[in-house]
């Protein structure tokens, strides 16, 4: 089927005529621009109606996406890695380290620790939910459909937010004295695996809105209405977290099928 690095012409037109499916060929139609011209052409002169179908599709999805999310202003890697629909939400990110760093030299200077501290463990939660939300991207259904689609996809969307979010936070919070990155990082990759393994089971936006709700509620707010750091941002706690990081990721793993389920991506 797939002679030479490229899929056989014989492999396309039964491809093309719905004969068969090929899960392989249409994962090397993902990464080969040569086949997937090669396919728009038997498509056109042996399918003309599915070309139609096609383009009147895009057409639909291309004029529900706001103008921002049309034009491709990424990284190039990331063109391939994440959504445009994904764009507001890095901004509303870095915008609330902003704040926080901004709140910590304006307001919160006697508190002994910084606010970006507090905030940097679920500032990247709802930028990964929105990666894989249906509402954030008009385009979800076709692309939960393709052959990669479910837990991969969801992981690879999930690094391309935190290659965007990790490094901004880092900034901020170097610019603090005695802050260590550990501090932060391990409660960040926990709750954003956490937010994965239990959007398997409620939804990755439902689950978004408890891991933060339970953050403030546990950290933030004992925090802020004592003045003492939380003991979960404590140098001690670093164990917990790497069990907890474990935990989460066992469950992911045994609940990757859940995200092949539209019912289960909303």
């Amino acid at each position: 089927m797939i002679s030479g690095n490229h899929v056989s012409a014989e492999a396309l037109e039964r491809y093309v005529r719905g004969e068969e499916g090929f899960i392989v060929l249409e994962a090397h139609l993902e990464s080969c621009s040569l086949c997937r011209a090669k396919l728009t052409e038997a498509v056109a002169a042996k399918a003309p109606h599915v070309t139609r179908l096609i383009n009147d599709v895009w057409s639909r999805v291309d004029t529900s996406m706001p103008a921002g999310a049309r034009q491709r202003r990424w990284i190039p890697w990331l063109a391939t890695w994440a959504t445009p629909a994904m764009q507001p939400w890095f901004g509303m990110t870095v915008l609330v380290a902003a704040l926080a760093w901004v709140l910590d030299h304006v307001a919160m200077r006697d508190s002994g620790y910084p606010a970006v501290l507090l905030l940097a463990p679920i500032a990247p939660v709802l930028a990964v939910a929105a990666s894989w939300a249906r509402g954030a991207d008009p385009a979800h259904e076709l692309v939960a459909a393709t052959p990669r689609a479910g837990l991969y996809l969801v992981l690879r969307r999930t690094v391309a937010v935190m290659a965007l979010v990790m490094p901004t936070l880092l900034a901020f919070t170097l610019l603090e004295a005695d802050i260590g990155a550990a501090l932060w990082m391990a409660p960040c990759v926990a709750l954003t695996i956490g937010t994965l393994a239990l959007g398997s089971v409620i939804e990755l936006t439902r689950a978004a809105y408890v891991l933060i709700g339970l953050w403030t509620a546990s950290v933030i707010i004992p925090s802020l209405v004592t003045g003492v750091l939380s003991e979960a941002l404590e140098p001690a706690s670093l164990p917990d977290w790497i069990v907890a990081i474990a935990v989460c990721g066992a469950v992911l793993v045994t609940r990757a099928d859940a995200y092949c389920r539209l019912s289960r991506q909303a």
